[in-house]
């Protein structure tokens, strides 16, 4: 791969990766707005278990 397609793959990735922070943000104000933790158990989001919150993973398919 050249050097200048890793410039912008390392460019678009820095994008996503500040969109995906930004509406995380927005998430976790939503949920604490909708009271969505104390419906889960929890004071706040960060106190569930992180496992709880990701989606399940299809069958035949492993996480690295």
């Amino acid at each position: 791969m050249p050097n200048d397609d890793i410039v912008e793959v390392l460019q678009r990735l820095e994008t996503s990766l500040r969109k995906a922070t930004a509406v995380g943000h927005r998430l976790i104000v939503e949920t604490t707005e909708r009271m969505i933790p104390a419906r889960l158990g929890c004071r706040r989001l960060p106190h569930r278990h992180p496992a709880d919150l990701r989606p399940p993973t299809p069958p035949g398919e492993s996480r690295a």
